[in-house]
């Protein structure tokens, strides 16, 4: 079994899980239409069980062969747990966010969680270093391990940019836009614009196509 399941890995949780489930589900067995010849089935598998563990439990009657029983009696129950809970719960209108809980079962979202609009811009620095070339290096948190990671929601970051012989005074200046989901963003130049000044600005775009606010307009050198 693997982690992140609603069924515990370790036998003394699981064991306590069934039971909590059984005694959560007889309470709502006619109102979900959950068959009782099911119910009482897992009851038994349930008990075979139990019996079972005990006894791989136990220092003095703990061999090889009742640890197999064991694990071969949970492999039942857990199959019979999992096709009961797949036919019978999982899609069934009747069965509330509540019942669920009670029974020990994960929660289904009713919605999307909309994606956050970025209240920040992003942080950035411009690698000058080859020729011809300016790579933008964006991300999200001024600085620390997850430096270029993306704010949650993100899709990706807007550059607005042109070449120009003075600073800009509005962003509207700046006619050229460039879209990119994963850091660096690069603009590669010819031969004859080197030496001109690029000015550009950053924001971001979640993941429905809302967008946070301009960074400060700032200006690089082509290499």
């Amino acid at each position: 079994m693997k982690s992140k399941d609603f069924i515990p890995e370790k036998d003394s949780a699981f064991i306590q899980w069934v039971v909590n489930f059984l005694a959560q589900l007889v309470l709502i067995l006619d109102r979900i239409g959950f068959p009782e010849v099911e119910y009482t089935l897992l009851t038994t598998q349930k008990d075979d069980f139990a019996a079972k563990f005990k006894l791989a439990e136990e220092p003095s009657t703990r061999t090889k062969v009742t640890v197999k029983n064991k694990n071969d009696s949970r492999a039942i129950l857990e199959k019979t747990l999992r096709a009961d809970i797949k036919e019978f719960v999982s899609y069934n209108r009747r069965v509330t966010g509540g019942d669920r809980e009670a029974l020990g079962l994960p929660i289904y979202k009713t919605g999307r969680t909309p994606s956050p609009v970025a209240k920040k811009a992003p942080y950035f620095k411009v690698d000058t270093g080859t020729i011809r070339r300016l790579v933008f290096h964006y991300y999200g948190e001024e600085a620390g391990e997850h430096a270029r990671a993306k704010p949650p929601g993100q899709k990706g970051a807007e550059m607005c940019w042109a070449i120009l012989a003075t600073p800009p005074s509005s962003i509207d200046e700046l006619i050229h836009s460039s879209f990119d989901t994963d850091s660096p963003l690069i603009l590669d130049f010819d031969e004859n614009q080197r030496g001109t000044t690029v000015y550009f600005c950053f924001r971001w775009e979640n993941t429905t196509g809302k967008k946070g606010p301009w960074s400060e307009i700032a200006g690089a050198i082509i290499p």
